[in-house]
Formats: structure tokens, sequence, C-alpha cells
């Protein structure tokens, strides 16, 4: 948010309800992003426990289960930011 207010500021842009407006609307598409991409990974390891019982999750493995959820959503998170950007 400061980048942004920052940013508007050297190119002379004034802060008014509509740049507030799409900070905000901004701010909200990334936390959604967010959200979304840690209940996938939460939802992976839930599930690696569920197929594993009794085995403990740690190290390199639960890194390649996290980077798995986020290479299985990422990009489609990733597409949908960017059309809400050029939109």
């Amino acid at each position: 948010v400061l980048f942004a207010l920052l940013v508007m500021r050297a190119q002379g842009v004034n802060a008014n309800i509509m740049s507030l407006g799409g900070i905000a609307i901004a701010i909200g598409a990334m936390v959604d992003a967010a959200v979304v991409m840690i209940e996938n990974a939460h939802k992976r390891l839930e599930r690696w426990e569920h197929d594993h019982p009794g085995e403990d999750l740690k190290g390199e493995p639960r890194w390649r289960v996290i980077t798995d959820a986020a290479a299985e959503v990422g990009p489609a998170l990733f597409l949908s930011l960017v059309i809400i950007t050029l939109s």
C-alpha cells in the first residue's frame, strides 16, 4: 500500500476515492489468493497424514508436498490476478 501511494505521489495522482478503492480491491484480491494457496497446502498436508498414518512429515518431504500444492493452484491464481489487473 505504501509503495502504491509513493508511486501515485511520484506520478502526481491524487489519492481520491477511486484510487483508494482500487488499492482496497487489490489488497482483497491478494488476500483471497493467499487464502486459496494456504488452504490447498493445508488440505494436501492433511491428505498426506491420512494416507501415511503414524509417519512424521518433516524436512524435504514436507516442502515437496507444499510446493506441489502451490504448483497446483499457483498458475490459476496468477492468471486470475493478471486478468483483474488488466480489466
